[in-house]
Order: structure tokens, then C-alpha cells, then sequence
């Protein structure tokens, strides 16, 4: 893979094709396709960007970036800190390629779970309004 960027956001810059990093709170690091308020900009060659969004995600899942959190009220991760992060992950993770199909499917059945668990409750009220 390429080298990449890490800006921080900037709303009236338009940014499309790019991922977004949570960069404050418990869940830093997180990564998106759309951006927060607090967040940092990855800016890589567009056929990485998946490979990309895979290691961050695995790497938010695992809380690899809470060892970096600092300050006492609102937590947050500098820019450095999170780019030395995933540079040091992005070895470890070279054989990503192997893993993307399976990330992929598990996160499409995960989707698919949220939707029925958002119906039954659906239901669960209709049947509570209808008594």
C-alpha cells in the first residue's frame, strides 16, 4: 500500500472519496465514510481506501487507540499519535487482502441483524398499542 495523509477536518473544504477518524472521546479512531465534528481526514489512493478502513476498524474494535487518549475532561488522540498508530499496525496487517471478504460479510450480516432487531421492536409496539 501507499503512503497516506491525515489531515484535520475541515467542513468548508469539500473532501469526497476520503475516510473520516474519530479524533475525540472513547471511541477514537473511529473510522467513516462521512464525517464528525472531531475528526481527522485519511487521504490515500482510492484503491487502498478499503484496506485502509479495514485495519483502523479492526484497530478501533481491539481499543488500540485508547493507550494514546490524553487530557482529563475530553479525551482526545493527536494527529501524530494516530498516524504513528496505523503506520505501525499497517505492517503487522499486510495480508489484509486475505481477511476483506470475510470483514465485509460479517459486517453486511451484522447490518442485516440491526434491521430485524429494529423491526421485532417495531412490532413489539404495534402489538403493545393495539392492546
Amino acid at each position: 500500500m501507499k503512503d497516506f495523509t491525515l489531515q484535520t477536518y475541515n467542513p468548508s473544504a469539500a473532501q469526497p472519496g476520503s475516510l473520516y477518524l474519530l479524533s475525540r472521546g472513547k471511541n477514537s479512531g473511529k473510522p467513516g465514510f462521512e464525517p464528525w465534528r472531531n475528526s481527522y481526514v485519511l487521504f490515500c489512493d482510492p484503491d487502498d481506501l478499503y484496506k485502509y478502513y479495514w485495519c483502523i476498524y479492526g484497530m478501533w474494535q481491539a481499543k488500540a487507540f485508547r493507550q494514546y487518549l490524553r487530557g482529563t475532561c475530553v479525551q482526545y488522540i493527536s494527529i501524530g499519535v494516530m498516524k504513528t498508530a496505523i503506520v505501525s499496525t499497517m505492517v503487522a496487517f499486510s495480508n489484509i487482502n486475505r481477511y476483506m471478504d470475510r470483514l465485509q460479510a460479517i459486517a453486511a450480516l451484522e447490518l442485516n441483524l440491526l434491521q430485524k432487531i429494529k423491526l421485532i421492536e417495531a412490532l413489539k409496539q404495534s402489538l403493545l398499542h393495539s392492546a
